[in-house]
């Protein structure tokens, strides 16, 4: 209800996960889902808002942006106990905020335009590099040397954020664990360094690239979804 009405100053839905646990064994499904799922779970969430018209921008026009954030989730993790298999997953983590960047405008919908004047759009991955086409969208076209057209591009503003483990869960004699956090849009500068938070995000990974060559080592980022103070 409050993102139908402040559209588009609010721009996320936060889903309680309690709320949904609630509705029984088919409830606890879901809410497992989530966890395990949660990047179809935004999407199906997301076309669900539009396809009832749950939002109604004064333009008319289907809304833009819209963040699909949950709260609550039951498991509560530590860094230092995250591994390969959580990649993907949804985690709650107790951390404590250590340094936190300026917000900058990200793009997220790259447009390209060929010498043609044929325009190709490109989704760019949340977090790692930017992504170019190798060649022209448009069918019968051979250009492959395209030019980025900012102004038809997508941008959201990123934040990014270092976070380690509460000095509560970490043992005696042990060095606290760290991982980087990338913050996205309205939850940008909510989080500064000496806060104290219960993260909830989307665990990523990227590669490690030595002297530009690929490394079999990959580090584990997270990709934040909501937080509680």
């Amino acid at each position: 209800a409050i993102l139908s009405r402040e559209y588009p100053h609010e721009r996320s839905l936060y889903i309680d996960i309690r709320d949904v646990e609630r509705w029984g064994k088919e409830g606890l499904l879901l809410a497992d889902e989530v966890v395990e799922n949660p990047g179809k779970a935004m999407e199906d969430i997301y076309d669900a808002v539009i396809a009832y018209d749950l939002v109604k921008p004064q333009d008319c026009k289907p809304p833009k942006v819209i963040n699909i954030r949950f709260t609550n989730i039951r498991k509560r993790m530590n860094l230092r106990d995250l591994r390969h298999e959580d990649v993907n997953r949804l985690v709650a983590i107790d951390v404590a905020v250590t340094r936190a960047t300026e917000d900058r405008p990200r793009i997220n919908e790259a447009v390209f335009r060929c010498s043609a004047g044929h325009f190709t759009v490109k989704p760019q991955p949340s977090t790692g590099r930017f992504v170019e086409p190798e060649r022209c969208g448009t069918d019968g076209c051979q250009f492959k040397k395209l030019e980025l057209v900012p102004k038809r591009s997508k941008f959201t503003n990123h934040q990014t954020l270092k976070v380690q483990d509460n000095t509560e869960s970490i043992r005696a004699g042990a060095q606290p664990q760290t991982i980087t956090v990338h913050v996205n849009d309205d939850v940008c500068d909510t989080l500064f360094p000496g806060d104290r938070a219960i993260i909830t995000g989307i665990v990523r990974s990227i590669q490690r690239v030595v002297k530009g060559e690929k490394s079999t080592i990959f580090d584990l980022n997270m990709e934040l979804v909501s937080a509680e103070m």
